[in-house]
């Protein structure tokens, strides 16, 4: 998913990859071009043609990788969830300070041009103010098609973990403000952790949150945000997937 991009911007140079599995790195390589493949990450991050570290791997590794990368000198770009507990969160962001390398998160919902015209529709304050936020994450995956780690909780994956953080962090870059309270139900499976789960949550000025989140129900990416004065829906998945309802307007 990054280096179809990465490989096209004129202003990055993709220089190497790692992977455990050697053929996979050598087929990766070989594909975008890229000259140097690892079988150790350690290897990677040594480099001295490396300037910046993607890390693109399950939940359960985020925080030894990034950590190398920054004690290498290295900036690093994280894929979401950063990491497992908020002590390696708060480590990762001590040692980017000592390191003065930029770190940051992969949410790559936060450039959707649908959430960005949301963004900005409510602090115009079209919807007046904003009560509800509900939203549906579902991916619509069969179980032959999920990694083994995507089905398991304490590798990172289930959709309360692997889906749901883009909701909620949705849910901040929204309304800029903190979640004080949030409860779960979840329902898990043979097949998987968490297979289907509904997150309810609550801002610091009392908007009420909610999603419906699993990987495997049918896809759909929809937000409704539910003003005073508007609705607003965004269906994330369609081109033109902004809907704005005044107050007063019956279905």
């Amino acid at each position: 998913r990054h280096l179809p991009v990465l490989t096209t911007l004129p202003e990055a140079d993709v220089v190497a990859v790692a992977d455990t599995n050697p053929s996979q790195a050598n087929l990766v390589s070989r594909k975008f071009h890229i000259k140097k493949a690892y079988d150790n990450y350690l290897d990677l991050v040594a480099d001295s043609n490396v300037d910046a570290v993607a890390v693109c791997v399950p939940l359960e590794f985020h925080f030894e990788i990034a950590i190398a990368a920054l004690d290498a000198g290295k900036h690093v770009l994280i894929e979401k969830p950063l990491v497992s507990t908020l002590e390696e969160a708060d480590q990762l962001i001590d040692r980017a300070v000592k390191a003065g390398k930029k770190a940051m998160v992969g949410f790559n919902k936060r450039w959707h041009h649908l959430v960005n015209q949301g963004r900005e529709t409510i602090e115009k304050g079209l919807l007046g103010p904003v009560s509800v936020i509900s939203c549906v994450y579902t991916t619509g995956h069969t179980i032959d098609a999920l990694p083994e780690w995507r089905a398991q909780r304490e590798k990172g994956g289930g959709s309360l973990i692997e889906n749901g953080i883009h909701v909620y962090d949705l849910w901040h870059f929204l309304l800029q403000r903190n979640i004080v309270e949030v409860f779960a139900t979840t329902q898990s499976s043979e097949y998987c952790d968490d297979e289907f789960c509904v997150v309810t949550a609550r801002t610091s000025d009392g908007v009420i949150l909610n999603a419906v989140l699993s990987d495997l129900l049918p896809a759909r990416h929809d937000m409704t945000i539910l003003g005073r004065d508007c609705a607003l829906s965004l269906f994330l998945d369609r081109f033109d997937g902004y809907e704005l309802t005044p107050l007063g307007t019956c279905a």
